[in-house]
């Protein structure tokens, strides 16, 4: 690979970044009285929480709300880096 490949993929790898950046990834569960928000970046933009969901609830449909909006995030920004190194066979 050359350096002008090199340069090229360097270039689309930071608008890629700039893109994830501006994205927001939720997740809601029970019926939207538990939502996570997260950019990106995978920083926290939001979290709602009912008043009426107990505390077990609020620890178990939070944590699973988290790792569902990570996960989407993961795939989305795996996505996003094939369009950048899908013919290089890496793993993503």
């Amino acid at each position: 690979m050359g350096f002008l490949d090199k340069a090229k993929m360097a270039a689309q790898a930071r608008k890629i970044q700039k893109e994830l950046k501006s994205i927001l990834i939720e997740s809601e569960k029970l019926d939207g009285k538990v939502k996570v928000v997260l950019n990106g970046e995978g920083k926290v933009e939001e979290i709602h929480l009912d008043p009426a969901v107990s505390h077990r609830e609020a620890e178990t449909f939070l944590k699973q709300a988290f790792n569902e909006a990570f996960a989407k995030l993961s795939q989305i920004s795996a996505e996003k880096m094939k369009e950048i190194y899908g013919d290089l066979n890496l793993p993503f």
